[in-house]
């Protein structure tokens, strides 16, 4: 990498972490010392990954509260919020693992790609009269996803 490089990679560090100060210290409304814009996102979110809601319903949300209180300080689209959170460098891996908490699908690709414990032999998936593997056909041109039984997030 270049000198040049390097250097407009801190310049982008430095404006990211300049970002977050300034949403960590704008207050949410006038008057509200409780939460800061980024405070009341980062609650938010956490509300999100604890419910398992979709982006879709915390999309609906974001915009309920948006129109609900103009005067909030809150990012416009809900896009501008998981900006915010990603700025944080709080991401994580998905780990797959048994309901009944025998193993984990993850490590070798034996594992990774089991469709049921090897202990137990519990699916990896939420039981469902349809469900078989990883993507289920319901006819030619449709497939569904199905969902994990359960999820581990390892944050990194």
């Amino acid at each position: 990498m270049t000198i040049f490089g390097v250097l407009l990679a801190k310049v982008k560090k430095r404006d990211k972490i300049k970002e977050l100060l300034e949403d960590g210290n704008q207050e949410l409304s006038n008057g509200c010392a409780k939460y800061s814009k980024l405070s009341f996102i980062v609650h938010l979110y956490h509300i999100k990954v604890l419910c398992g809601a979709t982006d879709k319903t915390f999309s609906m949300i974001h915009d309920l509260l948006n129109d609900a209180f103009p005067h909030a300080k809150l990012p416009s689209p809900f896009y501008e919020s998981k900006k915010m959170i990603k700025r944080l460098g709080l991401s994580y891996d998905k780990i797959y693992a048994c309901s009944n908490h025998c193993m984990i699908y993850w490590g070798s690709p034996e594992d990774m790609n089991r469709d049921k414990c090897k202990k137990c032999n519990t699916s990896k998936y939420i039981p469902n009269e349809n469900n078989v593997g990883t993507n289920v056909e319901i006819d030619d041109q449709h497939k569904r996803k199905v969902k994990p039984a359960k999820v581990l997030r390892y944050f990194q």
